[in-house]
């Protein structure tokens, strides 16, 4: 009996040809342009060899969008439609052996070859996604060089330092006059602080799972700031609304599943 296999959709490569514009074609429709970078010297667009060989080809732009990314948009769309395919494909192929589990513990041979093949099929396409991604990825710096210093994996890292700092310092004016010494309470009110000026933050903004993932454990890490006989006031007074204003975001679709 085949055991069930759950394959992710971040785990889904395709060994067929794709069909694309040429990218001379694509360059000559486009009326596309070779930037002058160091060098005056052009490359003709119509012989592809000579493209391939020449640095310049990599510079070609279309209404200031690079063609080699635009190209590999278009291959990174038609992967993804070719990934939704298949990951129904298996999707089916999981109902029926989930159906004929019921009957035999045997499979036949064709429908074996179906599912390995269509499983192979997935994390093909899923490792050629990637390697496009990471191909796109390179063009950030260029065409969004404010945001390339911080990943969007590394965004909610970022915004907790820079909201951790600007609590640090409204606490501290803020207790210029108070005199407060305790170290633990500062440290909590702190924390308690920084919570505020990130649901801030994000509420200006679409949200992501990672977003909704750090906020969720930064409570979790001010929970184990709270003293064990103050775990009910906090759970009434911050853990409760912090899930309302959660709901809140998923149903005004504030967050990006």
């Amino acid at each position: 009996m085949i055991p069930r296999a759950f394959v992710p959709d971040s785990k889904v490569m395709y060994d067929r040809s794709l069909e694309l514009l040429s990218l001379p074609n694509f360059s000559q429709q486009n009326h596309a342009r070779l930037s002058t970078l160091s060098s005056a010297r052009t490359v003709p667009v119509t012989h592809p060899l000579k493209q391939r060989k020449s640095t310049e080809a990599n510079h070609e732009k279309v209404r200031n969008f690079p063609v080699r990314m635009l190209v590999i948009l278009v291959k990174v769309s038609k992967l993804l439609e070719i990934k939704k395919k298949l990951v129904k494909t298996l999707t089916e192929l999981n109902n029926e052996a989930e159906r004929e589990s019921i009957l035999t513990d045997v499979y036949t041979s064709v429908f074996q070859e179906r599912y390995a093949r269509t499983v192979v099929d997935l994390e093909t396409v899923n490792r050629q996604v990637n390697i496009y991604l990471s191909g796109i990825q390179d063009y950030n710096t260029q065409l969004l060089p404010q945001l390339s210093e911080v990943s969007i994996s590394a965004r909610p890292e970022a915004l907790r330092r820079m909201c951790t700092s600007h609590a640090n310092q409204i606490v501290k004016h803020c207790n210029q006059n108070l005199n407060v010494t305790n170290t633990q309470a500062l440290r909590l009110i702190t924390a308690l602080t920084s919570l505020l000026l990130q649901i801030r933050s994000l509420g200006r903004k679409k949200m992501t799972l990672t977003d909704l993932t750090a906020l969720t454990d930064f409570v979790d890490e001010i929970h184990q700031m709270i003293s064990p006989k103050n775990y009910n006031c906090f759970q009434d007074h911050v853990e409760v609304h912090m899930r309302q204003v959660l709901d809140v975001m998923l149903k005004s679709g504030a967050i990006v599943t």
